[in-house]
């Protein structure tokens, strides 16, 4: 089951990363708008977007500390119901705080199947 297209963000969050990278665009040295572009596109040239895990796929088990340094295992939270795994780069990327906000507001709706939102940052 697919809470949003996996082809597609949501109009409401394509919109709100879309005016993120107009603000930036006038707000961002034009050589930083640059290696910002140049890292998406080789990302993009590295098709990693396909060798990666897919939407409904299992993901390997592993076990990181939480926010108090308590390790977590992925299996331990798959006994609990659905897991939902969100890579989050950090506060200081404007798109990873426009995607937290969009998980955030649908996180009723994760929680109605009885699925756990799980953010990993480094």
């Amino acid at each position: 089951m697919s809470f949003f297209p996996t082809n597609a963000a949501p109009a409401p969050l394509q919109g709100e990363l879309d005016a993120t990278a107009q603000h930036l665009a006038t707000v961002l040295p034009p050589a930083t708008s640059h290696a910002i572009d140049a890292g998406i596109a080789s990302v993009r040239q590295a098709g990693l977007a396909q060798r990666s895990r897919q939407v409904g796929q299992t993901a390997p088990d592993f076990t990181l500390p939480d926010a108090a340094g308590n390790p977590v295992a992925l299996s331990g939270l798959r006994r609990q119901g659905p897991v939902i795994l969100v890579f989050y780069r950090g506060n200081w990327c404007p798109y990873c705080n426009v995607q937290l906000r969009a998980y955030q507001q649908a996180l009723p709706q994760f929680e109605s199947y009885g699925a756990n939102l799980i953010a990993i940052s480094p």
